[in-house]
């Protein structure tokens, strides 16, 4: 199958200690897999995305590296469902029924880990994690223990914050991730067919502000058909649901994982300047205005909020790029930097 300019394959992972748990991932190249100096991305994406939405990332990306140095090439990605959303969620169909209340942030890292750790397709391979909101927690479980394989991590939107502040707020974060609960349980998830589905999220916030690259995604990988005819979204709406409060659980630790991984691995961070679906004290672990020893750098981009993956691929694309672009030969740390 391909994807515009990229090739790709779809892989079913197994999660590691639950034998009825399945990870879905896909792997892209651009035809030439012969620069074995080139990096290898590994992606996780946010909350009600899945492993497509970073296809027109990773289209501009591969495009801009493409005439680079061999060593600041993208050599292939892999992108991965969590196990409760896109087609890791139509295989496990079965066993999420029985799991109201979702699969842990932690065990998509840990199926991440045990596919860094164990498969040949990347063994020996330059590794960056890339990470975007939840999916930000995800690399960085996957990452604890298995600095000495990264080459760096690129965290997008990290709504990560620290224990004491969380403790702080923990009556405000419980209500924010119920709001957003009922919101989404809310919400309409059958059409008579794809085109209905798509002109509905069209004109409803946060679709309606998407780039049109990432609807096409969705119209194509987004939605499978149900016995009576009509299409639903491949993330059931109660996983979705629940995965707000899993996000919450996962955030403290995310930002005591970024401080000890930051220290073997460059930690590079990329957020919004728009306070939008994110509450502001989220965006305070974001945000190191003062540079910090475990970021190698961080970088604001204008007037983009929490989804900006979905609304601005062309600008993660090239942030990312020189990320890639300033990475050093070897694994010296390079001085950290702050662009606000």
């Amino acid at each position: 199958m391909s994807t515009s300019s990229l090739k790709s394959e779809l892989i079913v992972l197994d999660s590691p200690g639950n034998a009825h748990l399945k990870m879905v991932a896909k792997r892209y190249t651009s035809g030439d897999e012969s620069n074995a100096q080139g990096l290898t991305l590994l992606l996780a994406h946010s909350i009600g995305a899945q492993k497509e939405h970073w296809e027109p990332t990773l289209e501009k990306l591969f495009a801009s590296q493409a005439d680079k140095p061999p060593q600041q090439r993208v050599r292939e990605a892999y992108s991965f469902d969590w196990q409760s959303h896109g087609d890791s969620a139509v295989l496990n169909e079965k066993y999420l029924l029985e799991q109201p209340d979702g699969i842990a942030v932690k065990e998509w890292g840990r199926a991440i880990a045990s596919f860094i750790a164990d498969s040949d397709r990347v063994r020996g391979h330059r590794l960056i994690l890339v990470g975007h909101s939840v999916g930000s927690f995800a690399t960085l479980y996957a990452a604890d223990g298995l600095e000495s394989r990264l080459t760096g991590i690129i965290l997008i939107e990290s709504p990560m914050i620290d224990r004491k502040a969380y403790r702080k707020l923990l009556t405000h974060i419980e209500g924010a991730h119920t709001a957003m609960k009922r919101m989404t349980l809310a919400r309409r998830d059958d059409w008579p067919n794809t085109g209905a589905a798509i002109a509905w999220l069209q004109k409803r916030m946060p679709y309606n502000t998407w780039d049109e690259r990432i609807l096409q995604t969705i119209a194509r990988d987004g939605f499978h058909t149900l016995p009576k005819g009509t299409v639903t979204t491949k993330t059931p709406k109660q996983q979705e649901a629940a995965a707000f409060k899993l996000a919450a659980d996962a955030s403290t630790d995310g930002w005591e994982i970024a401080e000890a991984v930051g220290l073997k691995v460059p930690v590079h961070k990329i957020y919004g300047s728009v306070v939008d679906l994110m509450p502001r004290y989220t965006t305070d672990g974001m945000v190191d205005r003062e540079p910090k020893p475990y970021v190698a750098s961080t970088v604001e981009i204008a007037d983009r909020g929490h989804l900006i993956v979905q609304q601005d691929p062309d600008v993660i694309a090239s942030e990312i790029s020189k990320i890639l672009d300033g990475l050093p030969p070897s694994s010296t740390r390079s001085t950290p930097s702050c662009r606000l």
